[in-house]
């Protein structure tokens, strides 16, 4: 049972209950208000429910943009070039805009602390590129965040202002 639990993980759902809202405001502060916690997690399930799947894909579309800041799926720099890019930032040395995009990407992409003790032992030089080239295909954690929609009728209409 707890081998199980090691190799599946469980996963933390969200959810955001929208009660038929003409645009998509309310999505994205709510989005906004937990972003920190969703970039820091693994793997989660996000559930949209509407009365309608009128907005769900755009719902989706923000979604990835407010949370990963892109559309659709980014470009994966290697981890030895995040190494490189991350150096230069920590040393303050100047790093052009498009790198900068994507060593944000790539924070995202490789976490966990087996990466971080690699980086500092590249860092430090105890480490070469090539051992950095040759563990990096088991230390990327991929991101994989479960996004769903769920139409849940006019029930709720409970959640609607009775003023208006």
């Amino acid at each position: 049972m707890f081998a199980n639990f090691l190799t599946n993980p469980p996963v933390v759902t969200f959810t955001y209950i929208d009660s038929g809202a003409v645009t998509l405001d309310g999505f994205g502060t709510h989005l906004r208000a937990y972003r920190a916690l969703l970039r820091a997690l693994p793997r989660f399930e996000f559930i949209s429910t509407a009365p309608t799947n009128r907005l769900f894909h755009a719902a989706e579309s923000k979604f990835h943009h407010l949370v990963y800041g892109r559309h659709g799926k980014a470009k994966v720099v290697s981890l030895l070039e995040y190494f490189r890019l991350r150096k230069a930032w920590d040393t303050k040395e100047p790093v052009p805009s498009a790198d900068v995009i994507l060593l944000k990407e790539a924070q995202l992409h490789y976490v966990g602390a087996t990466v971080e003790k690699l980086y500092e032992k590249w860092r430090d030089r105890i480490v070469r590129d090539d051992d950095v080239i040759r563990d990096s295909s088991h230390l990327s954690t991929p991101r994989k965040p479960i996004f769903r929609t769920f139409v849940c009728g006019s029930s709720l209409r409970v959640f609607r202002d009775p003023r208006g």
